[in-house]
């Protein structure tokens, strides 16, 4: 093989690694960037929503759901072991659901 064919090659695959690759720090099925965990929780502050669920993932992570009472809009925080936190999903409806004779 020539030296040009394996540096096209190599090029190549450094291609490849670029266009798949994802940041360490995102989640890639969430609607919104990971950011900072501390710049997530202001932002859910600000717009009047509380903390009212969170579980510990069997993938490592903590997953919160947060509800503003007066709006009912809710979002979901996953929250990674790198420092940042990422809102996968969030909307306007919703509704408590209890169970019986609790």
């Amino acid at each position: 093989m020539r030296w040009a064919e394996i540096a096209v090659l190599i090029f190549a695959a450094f291609l490849l690694f670029m266009w798949f690759r994802v940041p360490a720090n995102a989640n890639p099925n969430s609607y919104l960037p990971c950011l900072p965990t501390n710049q997530v929780l202001d932002q859910l502050t600000k717009l009047g929503e509380e903390r009212i669920w969170r579980g510990l993932s069997a993938k490592g992570h903590i997953t919160e759901i947060w509800l503003n009472k007066k709006s009912l809009k809710w979002s979901a925080v996953v929250h990674l072991p790198s420092g940042h936190s990422c809102m996968p999903d969030g909307g306007e409806h919703g509704e408590e659901i209890i169970k019986p004779g609790a």
